[in-house]
C-alpha cells in the first residue's frame, strides 16, 4: 500500500538557479494514484517547507465558491 499525504520534497538540483539561491523543498502531495509536485512556492529548509504545508495547505478547505 502506498503512503499517502503532503510531505516535503526536496528538487534533484539541475537548474543552476535552484542550486545557487538554496531553495529546494517544495510540498508535494503523494497520492494513491500518484505524485502532485505542487505550486511553483519554493523553501530553503525542510523545516521551513514542512511548517508551511501546516500552517497554509492542511485544514483550509477548498476555496468558496462566488
Amino acid at each position: 500500500q502506498v503512503k499517502t499525504g503532503w510531505f516535503a520534497d526536496i528538487a534533484n538540483v539541475v537548474d543552476p538557479l535552484l542550486k545557487s539561491d538554496g531553495y529546494r523543498w517544495q510540498p508535494c502531495l503523494q497520492l494513491e494514484g500518484g505524485h502532485c509536485p505542487s505550486f511553483d512556492v519554493w523553501f530553503a529548509t525542510e523545516a521551513e517547507c514542512e511548517r508551511f504545508i501546516k500552517d497554509e495547505i492542511l485544514g483550509r478547505g477548498m476555496y468558496p465558491e462566488n
